[in-house]
């Protein structure tokens, strides 16, 4: 069950803001407060339980463990010990799970390579759990900030349990630090103001997944399907502006519709992205680009690392490190690490010469060099291998064979071409500014105006849900 589908947008959602909603009714301060965060828990494990029943009391136990090591470590003498065992346990269950088949691969091949094994090793194949690296970033978070004094460990196991597994962040982020939250998991912060804005911002985020993110998907899944042969130059170029905006679009989807649905709740999410393909250097990408992932690694590894207070060549190890790792989060496959690498590079070259020659270039250029290195990034990212990414790039370059490639006509067609160059200036933020502006030059009849865009985007998508278009979750790797 995602955000985008019938199920969750006419049943799943509505039924609990009802369920929260008449608790409102009969209970009131810490009594609601104590209700509404069971059966956000509640809610979360049916949410959960949807698409992996068979790892939903797993996913308790996890939340279990992390509640009670930060219980014991609070309460400890040597604190240090339970936050190395909790720690220790988080990060062995992610690389396990996330990572072990991966790495048992590369030993095997090492032993053949070595002579220690003759015959090729059975693959080690298990189902990856939705979303987590999403909680077990927000694990570690919480142990880390109750060790350091930043937070207070929870008291009632549904309280931790509920932040931790709160279906509207659960899969897809952002990581929300439980120091940022703990206050409303406590308190009724809820509002009818705020319920309204919540439902605007879920409209918008929605309308992002299903009428930009999901169409342009048909294209970039069918181009980065095609074989040598297949893909010419312009199919290639096609296809890769085609994901940039999907994931740009689905994944700031995601984000502002869990944004979205905290507000309805009475909980303030992080904001994840702030028109990352505005930015005009790739420092200020990652300023604006999974925020709450770049500020978690900052925080819990960088900074912790040495950060910039250390010698110029241990800094550099530290940003490289940094990045190798952010790579590594999203998959366990080389061409993520080469991602992280690419992009760790050149936020390394804005470091020591790249950002003077930047700041003397007219806005237009630095732009575009920003656009350059992102959409080369993408490419490791999309593609399968290192091999489909060489043959990738080939086909960018007109270098590769694409003999038997058909028409760009043939995967883009004027509706969707139209879409394609409306998202991507969309996409810098331009659109944002205007409404900006149009909302001052409006003023009080903006609401009205703003309601009314709303409830069309709300139609059109709902239209696409129940037509049963095309609808890709693209955060199964993550």
């Amino acid at each position: 069950m995602v955000f985008s589908s019938a199920v969750f947008l006419f049943y799943f959602l509505p039924l609990t803001l009802l369920c929260v909603g008449g608790v409102r009714l009969l209970a009131r301060g810490e009594r609601f407060v104590r209700l509404r965060n069971l059966i956000l828990l509640c809610a979360s494990c049916v949410f959960y339980a949807w698409g992996e029943a068979s790892l939903t009391l797993l996913l308790l136990l996890f939340a279990w463990i992390n509640y009670r090591l930060a219980l014991g470590l609070s309460a400890s003498k040597h604190p240090r010990r339970w936050l190395l065992a909790g720690v220790g346990f988080d990060l062995a269950l992610l690389i396990g799970v996330k990572y072990g088949p991966w790495l048992y691969g590369w030993a095997a091949q090492a032993c053949v390579w070595l002579g220690l094994s003759r015959g090729a090793h059975p693959a080690l194949e298990f189902a990856l759990p939705l979303g987590i690296s999403f909680y077990t970033f927000q694990s570690l978070s919480y142990l880390v900030d109750v060790y350091r004094g930043d937070a207070a460990p929870a008291r009632r196991f549904s309280d931790f349990a509920c932040y931790l597994l709160m279906f509207s962040q659960l899969v897809a982020g952002p990581i929300i630090r439980y120091a940022d939250m703990s206050a409303e998991l406590l308190s009724d912060r809820g509002s009818a103001e705020r319920m309204a804005c919540g439902v605007k911002r879920f409209v918008v985020g929605l309308a992002k997944k299903t009428l930009i993110a999901n169409q342009v998907a048909f294209v970039a899944d069918a181009v980065f399907r095609f074989e040598a042969l297949e893909l010419s130059a312009p199919l290639a170029w096609c296809g890769l502006l085609c994901y940039a905006v999907q994931i740009y679009f689905d994944f700031s989807a995601y984000s502002d519709m869990a944004i979205g649905i905290g507000d309805m709740f009475g909980f303030s999410f992080m904001e994840n992205f702030r028109h990352p393909y505005g930015a005009l250097s790739m420092r200020d990408f990652w300023r604006r680009w999974h925020i709450s992932l770049s500020t978690w690694f900052r925080d819990y590894l960088y900074i912790p690392l040495g950060g910039s207070r250390c010698s110029a060549a241990r800094t550099r190890l530290n940003l490289l490190a940094v990045f190798l790792l952010c790579g590594l989060w999203h998959g366990a496959n080389l061409t993520f690490v080469l991602w992280g690498a690419w992009h760790g590079l050149f936020l390394l070259m804005e470091r020591d010469f790249l950002n003077t020659l930047l700041q003397k270039l007219p806005r237009w250029l630095r732009r575009s060099y920003v656009w350059g290195v992102f959409l080369a990034g993408w490419v490791f990212f999309r593609c399968d291998s290192l091999a489909h990414a060489g043959m990738f790039f080939r086909a960018l370059a007109g270098v590769g064979d694409g003999s038997l490639a058909m028409p760009l006509s043939g995967v883009l067609d004027a509706k969707s071409a139209l879409l394609l160059t409306f998202a991507l200036i969309g996409s810098t933020g331009v659109f944002a500014e205007g409404w900006g502006r149009l909302r001052q030059r409006m003023g009080v009849h903006f609401e009205a105006f703003e309601f009314a865009a709303g409830a069309v985007m709300l139609f059109f998508s709902a239209v696409m849900i129940l037509g049963n278009s095309y609808d890709p979750f693209i955060y199964f790797r993550f």
